[in-house]
């Protein structure tokens, strides 16, 4: 996907892409204003190539099956666009890995360390008991909501 012209419009311009945020394996994350709310959110979008496909579903599918945990990312739609699937989501603040290298990776205090333990706890017990289970659990896959409460979905 690297050469391919990134959209500005998404699902019959509800989404405006304003920039990419990350590419990774499996396709790349934009940020786009949602033109119906008013809010900025993270688009990821897959690969065209069907095993990327089948990958996007399962992991929207998750998400609506995990919307009522407080500590699982909020899924806004997942739709379809030219080819790849799309998942909506909150634009998040950051994720742990830039939080603590920000920081220079200075010691983080007891208390910020136990709110993001118990956050991280909370949505691995969630996404668990919901029958399923994360397999890449790691600093950059840890996103925060704000760098000032970065647990709650309302901060």
């Amino acid at each position: 996907m690297a050469k391919e012209k990134t959209p500005q419009t998404l699902q019959h311009s509800r989404y405006v892409s304003t920039c990419i945020l990350g590419t990774g394996t499996y396709g790349l994350v934009l940020k786009c204003n949602d033109l119906q709310t008013g809010q900025p959110v993270a688009v990821k979008v897959s690969h065209k190539e069907s095993a990327y496909r089948r990958s996007a579903i399962n992991e929207g599918n998750i998400l609506k099956t995990l919307q009522a945990c407080p500590h699982v990312i909020k899924l806004e739609e997942m739709f379809e666009h030219e080819g790849r699937i799309h998942i909506a989501v909150e634009l998040l603040h950051q994720n742990l890995y830039e939080h603590m290298r920000v920081r220079k990776f200075a010691i983080t205090p007891l208390d910020e360390v136990r709110a993001i333990a118990f956050s991280i706890l909370t949505a691995i017990g969630e996404t668990h008991a919901a029958g399923f289970m994360h397999c890449d659990v790691k600093p950059e896959n840890v996103m925060m909501r704000t760098p000032t409460n970065p647990t709650n979905r309302n901060p």
